[in-house]
């Protein structure tokens, strides 16, 4: 087997950022990011914030995903 048919999980998320301008003309950038797959949502204000909720969606999803190799119990 060369390994052409083995595909990775794959993962779509949306972003949206947008400027807020409150007093004194200090622009603020502020963001949703959302899980296609989950439909979760997220809003952020920090591109900290958006990297920690993809990497959570990212965990969450491998620790869901079945293994293709399970370990069976037992003796021959």
């Amino acid at each position: 087997m060369d390994g052409a048919n083995i595909t990775s999980p794959q993962h779509t998320f949306i972003v949206r950022l947008w400027a807020n301008a409150p007093a004194a003309n200090a622009r603020q950038w502020r963001g949703s990011v959302e899980h296609v797959a989950s439909g979760q949502r997220f809003y952020f204000t920090s591109l900290g914030d958006l990297e920690g909720f993809i990497a959570r969606q990212l965990k969450s999803s491998s620790a869901h995903a079945k293994d293709p190799f399970p370990v069976q119990g037992g003796s021959p």
